[in-house]
């Protein structure tokens, strides 16, 4: 069951409701064998929502956490230090690292929002007056008329790649989905001016082929989360409270200020702060 809690502020005080949804967590098999040519639909899906709710999902949604498959899970949390954010390389390697959390000690969560939906002024006002980090996951074909807001956002963190058209990339196999990847990693690189070196699947969905188009297009990382924030309620993948490098997630849309708010007592509560995801998975040189 993915426990989910719900916080709310009323009268200045912070208020935990706890309650469980019977949402699955079981860990999906990884696929067997390679991936080749044009793959039938979730043929090497691997759902971080179920690939089959990925047709059902919108993007702005928050899909339900769920486990990560076990040969592509993170490593077990060790010591471990921030580094400058370095300078990625475009050039394609190998296949992109799956990553969910951050092995780290440090008691610091990251966040992450995703699309690009809605461009809200009073939002970088928020971010900015309260020094909070951001990770943006940006879906391309939103850039149109509002590249101006995006390069303003990526002063606080990054914007790193959500494809162009946000389709599910399984069903693209690898040629189809590298397509996708690297449009928007050069327009990204064309109207902000950094290059990115992670990749956000659409829907969570992501397999062999998701991985390797990834590294075609010079991408080191494919980053799901551990906590989602769809509205004032927390869904933690793992028990029932924040730990040690969790990747949030949630979206760009109209009522993301006052739940940022309550993200923001919640983690001081715990003992927690944010930092920039950017400088725990620096670009691999």
């Amino acid at each position: 069951m993915a426990l989910r809690i719900r916080l709310a502020v009323a009268g200045g005080a912070l208020a935990v409701v706890a309650g469980c949804s019977m949402l699955p967590v079981s860990a999906p098999q990884p696929s067997s064998g390679a991936d080749q040519g044009t793959l039938s639909p979730a043929a090497d899906a691997r759902p971080g929502d179920a690939s089959g709710e990925a047709a059902a999902l919108a993007p702005g949604t928050s899909p339900a956490p769920q486990a990560s498959p076990t040969s592509h899970r993170s490593p077990q949390p060790v010591a471990t230090k921030p580094l400058p954010t370095a300078v990625a390389d475009p050039g394609a390697k190998g296949p992109a690292e799956f990553v969910n959390r951050v092995a780290t000690k440090d008691k610091v969560a990251f966040l992450t929002l995703d699309d690009g939906v809605v461009t809200d002024p009073n939002l970088i006002t928020f971010l900015t007056d309260n020094k909070i980090p951001v990770t943006t996951f940006f879906t391309t074909m939103y850039g149109d008329g509002h590249w101006d807001y995006w390069r303003q956002i990526s002063q606080l963190g990054s914007v790193q790649n959500h494809t162009v058209y946000h389709p599910t990339l399984t069903k693209l196999g690898e040629g189809g989905a590298a397509e996708e990847i690297c449009s928007a990693n050069k327009a990204i690189t064309a109207e902000i001016g950094n290059t990115p070196w992670m990749l956000r699947p659409p829907y969570g969905v992501y397999g062999d082929s998701t991985l390797a188009a990834a590294g075609d297009c010079g991408l080191d990382y494919v980053v799901h989360w551990s906590v989602t924030l769809p509205d004032e309620e927390f869904h933690f993948q793992e028990g029932d409270h924040f730990l040690p490098g969790d990747i949030i997630l949630s979206h760009y849309r109209d009522d993301l200020v006052p739940h940022l708010k309550i993200m923001l007592a919640e983690l001081q509560r715990q003992g927690f702060r944010l930092a920039r995801l950017e400088d725990y998975l620096p670009p691999k040189p």
